[in-house]
């Protein structure tokens, strides 16, 4: 029921509401989990089995070869 309550009200609203609330809604913040950053540093770096530093983060290349 709360779905057809906030379709009505978006349709009820004029243009220029309209184009107000749909500027808010895509201007909100994207968030991406951490993990998610982990994974794709680690897909796109020139390394064959990268670890991260320890005090930075960055990734770097495995030299020992462990993980």
């Amino acid at each position: 029921m709360y779905f057809f309550d906030y379709l009505w009200k978006i349709l009820n609203l004029n243009a220029g509401e309209k184009a107000i609330h749909y500027r808010e809604k895509a201007m909100t913040e994207i968030t991406t989990s951490q993990e998610t950053l982990n994974v794709v540093k680690t897909a796109l770096s020139k390394h064959a089995n990268p670890v991260p530093c320890d005090l930075c983060g960055q990734l770097m290349k495995n030299i020992k070869g462990k993980s």
